[in-house]
């Protein structure tokens, strides 16, 4: 087992939508849960009764514990920005999960929070791993309809077109009672 602290995780952004830049996201890693005798222990600030690392078994139901940890608002351990290549890494990491999420994308896409486990098993070396590249799941962001883009108009129920509108109409009753014909005596 290597020492504490070797750990690494390094976050790779994959293109995103049109217009979209992969450079200066900040992202922020927190420690979500420790590891003692191979099970997953959620840290006092992580904790939520609604989630058991341990009985995971999809990948929805990790993704759904990402998001119920990324909205407790815990305060990151560690904050990166990604360079031009949309690379950015977390090193110096002891065993445990660690919860991954995006503090501004808003030049790229919306970035899924997720949990990644320092160590990970790799099928493919067959080995646990203790330095991790992700590509992080990301969705476009949805179009702003043409109603959004514009201000809103402003002062349409104004109490002075109220007055003026009012005066008017009065105005125009007052000639047509004065008119010949108008009024019988």
């Amino acid at each position: 087992m290597p020492d504490a602290g070797a750990g690494k995780i390094e976050i790779l952004l994959t293109e995103g939508a049109e217009g979209t830049s992969r450079e200066g996201v900040w992202l922020s890693c927190t420690k979500a849960a420790n590891v003692t005798e191979g099970t997953y222990e959620l840290t006092d600030a992580c904790s939520d009764e609604r989630i058991d690392l341990n009985s995971i078994g999809s990948a929805s139901e990790l993704e759904r514990a990402a998001r119920i940890i990324a909205e407790k608002s815990v305060a990151p351990d560690t904050t990166v920005q990604t360079d031009a290549e949309g690379k950015a890494v977390f090193s110096g990491l002891d065993v445990g999960v660690y919860l991954i999420q995006a503090l501004d994308d808003s030049g790229y896409d919306e970035i899924t929070p997720f949990l990644i486990a320092v160590p990970t098993w790799s099928e493919e070396e067959g080995t646990m791993l203790y330095e991790i590249t992700v590509k992080p799941k990301h969705t476009p962001r949805p179009e702003e309809s043409e109603e959004e883009r514009h201000a809103p108009q402003t002062g349409v129920f104004s109490p002075v077109l109220l007055f003026f509108g009012t005066a008017a109409a009065l105005f125009t009753l007052g000639i047509m009672m004065n008119l010949p014909g108008g009024k019988k005596e």
